[in-house]
């Protein structure tokens, strides 16, 4: 059950149909923290070999893969350092080897080349001296044009707290009715809000309707469990250190596919109340607790994929009329231009490509969620525009 509610990430879970690689990458996360609990426990070779695999992947899935992971590692050091010593030296040289297979060979391009010929091997994300890039001018775009404006320049607490206790929603999206983010007490959803999760990266309360509620939950049990529990003290005190932590660096820690390791969170003391399973009532608690986020991903899960379904039946729908009419059309793809050439040109529809400002009054090919951005516009040939009806 625990890895189901770990496998049912939200941010997967609204990825899974796009290219976007933080799901990809947060889930490759989970294995390394998986493998590096089993090896603290009981060594085996075999885990220690599927940590390190996971770890080449998930540094190479996207670059706060390797900030996420040094966090990761620094807390299983700090655990050998305070309970078993004996391996420090030993831990050390396998994440050494780990993170030189997943940076310097498998991830030669682009982390060595960035270095080389960036001077910076977060290039863009961060710029140098002698490459500076446009976030060190102008401000973080996120900042500017992602974050809703009564979040924009507040401090990383206030964007953890509309995180967990925010409304869901799209601010700033669509520009021209949305209002600002909100927060809401626990459990207080509304059936409209859950339009929200048809977007595939939900930026306020992204990871559900309840989950601050099962947070909540989640708080308590790790209450008890460091009271009752003198075992998992450590470890459980580490781990959420360590995922606070990670989150903490950025100020972007609101929108949950830039964090989203904030979904292990609440998981954590359901897995040492099981470990431990001193109390029949820690353990139907956490047995509540398991269930709830399950029944909270499954809600984002449903939502979205059921509007993808719709949407790619809607496209296909699009696609075979403009294929039956043999007709030439005027395009705007605005972000979707190489993806959107390939399947015009999979269903052999002739096309002049056009830009936003010539093809405004155009008509949606189905692309994105009502009030995205960036929506696909075209046009046939010889057919009036909305000024000359």
């Amino acid at each position: 059950m625990i890895a189901l509610v770990v496998a049912l990430n939200p941010v997967v879970m609204s990825e899974l149909t796009t290219y976007l690689v933080d799901g990809i990458m947060v889930a490759f996360l989970t294995v390394v923290v998986a493998a590096l609990f089993s090896v603290l426990l009981r060594p085996q070779p075999v885990v220690i070999w599927v940590g390190c695999m996971a770890t080449i992947l998930g540094i190479n899935a996207k670059f706060t893969g390797l900030v996420y992971l040094v966090f990761v590692f620094a807390a299983g050091g700090l655990w050998c350092l305070l309970r078993r010593r004996q391996w420090v030296f030993a831990y050390c040289g396998w994440v050494v080897l780990a993170l030189l297979l997943g940076a310097v060979v498998f991830g030669y391009n682009p982390y060595v080349t960035n270095t080389i010929y960036r001077h910076q091997p977060f290039y863009p994300i961060l710029g140098s001296t002698a490459f500076p890039i446009q976030t060190s001018a102008k401000g973080d775009p996120n900042e500017r044009w992602e974050t809703p404006k009564n979040m924009a320049g507040r401090s990383r607490l206030v964007h953890f707290g509309y995180a967990i206790f925010g409304r869901p929603g799209n601010q700033p999206y669509p520009r021209a009715t949305s209002g600002p983010a909100e927060l809401m007490w626990p459990f207080t959803a509304r059936l409209a809000d859950l339009h929200a999760y048809c977007y595939h990266e939900t930026r306020v309360a992204g990871f559900g309707p309840f989950f601050s509620g099962a947070l909540l939950i989640s708080l308590g049990l790790a209450g008890w469990s460091l009271w009752q529990s003198k075992s998992s003290r450590l470890a459980l005190t580490l781990a959420g250190l360590t995922i606070v932590g990670s989150l903490l660096i950025s100020v972007d820690l609101w929108w949950p596919r830039l964090g989203p390791q904030l979904w292990l969170l609440p998981i954590l003391p359901a897995i040492f109340v099981f470990w431990d399973a001193r109390s029949s009532r820690a353990v139907g608690a956490a047995w509540l607790l398991v269930t709830l986020l399950v029944i909270n991903a499954g809600i984002v899960a449903g939502v979205h994929l059921t509007w993808e379904t719709k949407a790619s039946e809607k496209l296909r729908q699009q696609l075979t009329g403009l294929h039956q009419s043999g007709k030439e059309i005027e395009i705007c793809f605005n972000n979707f231009s190489r993806s959107g050439e390939e399947r015009l040109q999979a269903w052999g529809i002739p096309y002049r490509e056009k830009s936003r400002k010539e093809l405004h009054d155009g008509t949606e090919l189905m692309s994105v969620v009502e009030g995205y951005p960036g929506a696909v516009q075209f046009r046939l040939i010889n057919e009036p525009t909305n000024s000359g009806q």
